[in-house]
């Protein structure tokens, strides 16, 4: 009896650890195709992994088309075509480290997606591949060759307008919702490869481009970001919720990606100003930021060796001819030429707030002038000055600009002047 007892308890056992391991195979198997790697589900479930992470950098793609094997299946059958399949895909795991991942998603297309990862190491890991192929061929009968598939991808830096004032009225909790649903929008797009939210209500994606033109994705942009306001429009009844997208092409595989953010971040900038809200990062607008930078970066260099010069635009009386008035303008001079227009270089000033020093300089400049040429000037000869509004934020500018008549030792008094429009 005990006998008995003891063998039933060893079948148990032994169908036990046969379940297991049938069980295991055909989890194996389900993600597993004949060549032994990764098939399209697993590879499915790995892009949804990936997009479910905090940040996606330092994530590298890789794919391959194996070629003739159509030519292959048809002159020596499907039994070495498989063959032929699995050749290229041991060729593939040789050059995978810890941080590959390999899938086979179509009948002659892999793929390998590698973590953590530059440009450099997969140029390494693709060199190692022509490599190990080239070193097939010279023994093979049937030579292996592959494609490299190149995607044309674009970045897009996507933010929600006035996120601070949804946050401020409805509070976090519905701010974070409302977050969330626009990643999972972003996220779900057939035009996105990958998403991630990089800080507050900022999210960069990848896009693929291929088969569409800058204008095309343009507008697929546009309509993803409709989408995604009616979403929210109709889910929370928020009526002023708007999206703008920055978008870069990327024109060399490469450039950094600080800079292509960077790029992104201007155009999403400049979008904010558009009816579209979407703007593509262009030549004109790299051409517009690096003229922009070198007249901020030459303003204190230019006020210090005195490059503003001041001229006078008289106002003539009619009947007599004679000059009664005269508007001071500021004319940026370098080498005896006027190096940018001042309908360039004053609005950026009036952002970024140099017009201030700009104005009390130009503002020292006439009183200088004034009292060199006091003699000559005709009776009540008035001098208009150019103002801007941002002084108005700074309630010293009438004395500022009477201490400023009163260093430069002429004797009239000077009144704030109207405002520069």
């Amino acid at each position: 009896m005990l006998h008995l007892i003891l063998l039933l308890v060893v079948l148990t056992l032994a169908l036990t650890l046969i379940q297991r391991e049938l069980l295991s195979r055909l989890l194996v198997n389900a993600f597993r195709d004949i060549t032994g790697i990764h098939n399209k589900t697993s590879l499915e479930n790995k892009i949804t992994e990936l997009g479910e992470l905090p940040s996606t950098f330092g994530i590298g793609v890789m794919m391959f088309d194996l070629n003739n094997l159509k030519h292959v299946n048809d002159t020596y059958g499907h039994e070495k075509g498989d063959e032929f399949i699995q050749t290229f895909a041991y060729g593939l795991t040789r050059i995978l480290d810890s941080n590959s991942f390999l899938a086979r998603y179509g009948g002659d297309e892999f793929i390998i997606i590698q973590t953590d990862t530059d440009s450099e190491h997969l140029k390494q890991m693709q060199h190692r591949l022509a490599n190990l192929v080239h070193d097939y061929n010279n023994q093979a009968t049937l030579p292996l060759s592959y494609a490299t598939v190149s995607h044309t991808i674009a970045v897009i830096s996507t933010d929600v307008e006035n996120f601070h004032y949804i946050n401020d009225k409805y509070g976090y909790p519905l701010g974070n919702e409302i977050l969330n649903i626009v990643y999972d929008e972003l996220a779900a797009s057939s035009l996105t490869l990958f998403t991630t939210r990089v800080f507050s209500d900022v999210f960069i994606s990848i896009a693929d481009m291929e088969r569409l033109s800058n204008d095309a994705l343009l507008t697929q942009i546009q309509l993803l970001d409709k989408r995604i306001c009616h979403r929210i429009q109709d889910t929370y009844h928020i009526s002023f919720f708007r999206t703008n997208s920055g978008i870069c092409c990327i024109p060399d595989p490469t450039t950094p990606l600080e800079t292509l953010i960077s790029y992104t971040n201007v155009a999403r900038r400049l979008a904010k100003k558009m009816i579209s809200h979407c703007c593509i990062y262009s030549d004109e607008i790299d051409r517009q930021e690096k003229m922009q930078a070198e007249i901020l970066h030459s303003f204190h260099p230019a006020i210090e060796h005195q490059e503003f010069e001041i001229y006078f635009q008289p106002k003539v009386t009619p009947c007599t001819g004679a000059i009664s008035s005269a508007e001071v303008l500021v004319r940026w001079i370098r080498n005896g030429q006027m190096l940018w227009s001042p309908a360039i270089y004053i609005p950026l000033f009036e952002q970024n707030g140099f017009v201030i020093s700009l104005d009390y300089y130009v503002y020292g400049k006439t009183f200088q002038w004034l009292q060199k040429y006091s003699d000559t000037l005709p009776e009540h000869f008035q001098i208009s000055l150019n103002v801007s509004p941002l002084h108005f934020e700074q309630p010293q500018i009438r004395s500022s600009v009477v201490l400023s008549n009163t260093t430069s030792g002429f004797p009239w008094m000077i009144s704030v002047p109207a405002i520069r429009h």
